[in-house]
């Protein structure tokens, strides 16, 4: 979902709208904060001091009027202060659902988050995961902040507590192990027989299919560590999962996959595992 029209007084997001639409599509993050500002001179002397996922930022631009620009690899990377919340009621369901936020916290203190910083990176030819992998490391670093209340990452509908996503961006190795609980929500569910039920949100952005299972007698931790395997799986060989094959998640448990479309929404055919073949 595009953000752009937040605020529509805005002119710079309009701007900044038009401009990202000249090479690849956008693709976005948000950094809700406690007050009216952003410390943009600790996040800019820290950009010249790191690395972001291996690249060093170039061709710096602004702050001018709440926006800073610059070149990372061949992205054009924005970074924008809106001077107003945050759709709360976008927020309302990650909020219930959020699993990268520590009990001790209470989610529920940021409705009261003031403003919020768009970070756009657009333009460049990388890449899925590649072009995330950047767009990860610069909101990292905005994560570490001081007034930074949460990251908002869109494509999966995740709140992630800042410390959280900042140490998990810092410890980016390579594009074979991309920071999947960042990109990914894994949402487990409980059926009415007590079996378990998983959807994942933000695989199609990563040039996959969603991943659906209606029913599996399985832990939920145990079940989300098998679709993150699935997941490294595809990633390293491609959407090779095909109508009619099965899966295994134990030498004795095999799936059915098939392509069907979303029980929970999705745009377009899902891969649903342990279906009936019948169904």
């Amino acid at each position: 979902m595009s953000h752009f029209d937040s605020d529509p007084s805005d002119d710079r997001a309009d701007d900044l709208s038009e401009d990202c639409w000249e090479g690849s599509e956008p693709i976005l993050a948000f950094v809700l904060l406690e007050g009216n500002e952003f410390s943009f001179e600790s996040f800019i002397n820290q950009l010249f001091e790191t690395p972001m996922a291996d690249v060093w930022a170039e061709a710096f631009e602004g702050p001018d009027d709440g926006m800073f620009r610059f070149v990372l690899d061949d992205e054009s990377v924005t970074v924008m202060l809106l001077p107003s919340q945050y759709p709360l009621d976008d927020l309302e369901g990650p909020m219930e659902t959020s699993l990268l936020w520590p009990e001790e916290e209470p989610i529920e203190r940021l409705r009261k988050h003031q403003t919020h910083l768009l970070i756009a990176v657009a333009g460049g030819e990388g890449a899925a995961i590649r072009r995330r992998m950047l767009l990860t490391a610069v909101t990292g670093l905005a994560a570490g902040q001081q007034g930074v209340m949460a990251v908002y990452w869109p494509e999966a509908t995740h709140l992630v507590y800042p410390p959280l996503f900042a140490e998990m961006a810092a410890e980016i190795a390579s594009s074979e192990a991309p920071p999947l609980w960042l990109w990914l929500d894994l949402r487990v569910f409980r059926n009415d027989d007590g079996t378990s039920g998983l959807f994942t949100t933000g695989l199609r952005s990563l040039g996959f299919m969603e991943i659906e299972i209606p029913r599996v007698d399985m832990p939920p931790g145990e079940l989300r560590e098998w679709v993150l395997d699935i997941v490294y799986y595809l990633i390293e060989n491609g959407p090779v999962l095909n109508d009619g094959n099965t899966i295994g998640a134990t030498e004795e448990q095999r799936f059915l996959i098939r392509h069907r479309p979303s029980q929970f929404g999705h745009e377009g055919d899902v891969l649903c595992l342990h279906c009936d073949s019948d169904s």
